[in-house]
């Protein structure tokens, strides 16, 4: 799996609005995080969808997160930015294989344990506990 620039765009600014704990406006966000302010709202509009975020409109608007960092896993972010979360195309839903091998390929049964192995560390892996990385 190949993270997008806006997937880091966005996870960089759910980490930013868990610091900060408050409202914070885009023209902030783009400064303090080297984003273009585009970015930053087409990025915050996926996440306001997501409900991970929510925009306050106004002179005084900007976003701020929906729950408490420990509540968000990094999953859900990188899920709301991604059109697929899986590492390769046989591990989608329709399991399709070139080979016509799904069902008994030994590669696509390995990676079963590196996708079983990243989902587990996305979901159980909070926005809280980045923060405190540092």
């Amino acid at each position: 799996m190949h993270l997008k620039i806006s997937t880091d765009y966005a996870v960089r600014i759910v980490l930013y609005l868990a610091k900060k704990r408050q409202l914070v406006q885009s023209k902030e966000l783009s400064e303090q995080l080297h984003i273009p302010q585009g970015y930053v709202l087409k990025v915050a509009s996926i996440l306001k969808e997501a409900q991970i975020l929510e925009a306050v409109t106004g002179i005084d608007g900007g976003f701020r997160l929906v729950k408490h960092p420990r509540d968000i896993p990094i999953y859900d972010v990188i899920r709301a930015m991604e059109t697929t979360m899986q590492i390769n195309r046989c591990l989608e839903k329709d399991r399709y294989c070139s080979r016509d091998a799904g069902s008994f390929c030994q590669v696509r049964h390995f990676y079963e344990k590196i996708q079983s192995y990243l989902d587990h560390m996305l979901l159980s892996t909070s926005i809280q506990e980045l923060l405190e990385m540092e």
